[in-house]
């Protein structure tokens, strides 16, 4: 079960990947990359995880990386002609 630490960078990283995949892929790699830092780095802000370690950061970070590229995937796959 998902703990609800790991909840707010896994919806935002599917959020962020849904989002992107319409655009062309250089464009939202370089998207994503920088994206998924600045929200990363809110989710461990938000959660009160920030006060405890600056570790949870990068896991956060690669959570939200992560959830954007499964999204990504997906939604940009759906998108492909039949």
């Amino acid at each position: 079960m998902m703990n609800s630490n790991e909840f707010i960078p896994v919806v935002s990283g599917l959020l962020l990947g849904a989002m992107l995949g319409g655009f062309r892929s250089r464009i939202s790699v370089r998207l994503v990359f920088v994206l998924a830092g600045l929200l990363g780095f809110l989710a461990t802000w938000a959660s009160g995880e920030l006060r405890l370690s600056w570790g949870y950061v990068p896991a956060d970070i690669s959570l939200v990386g992560a959830s954007a590229l499964i999204a990504f995937t997906v939604s940009h796959w759906l998108r492909q002609p039949a």
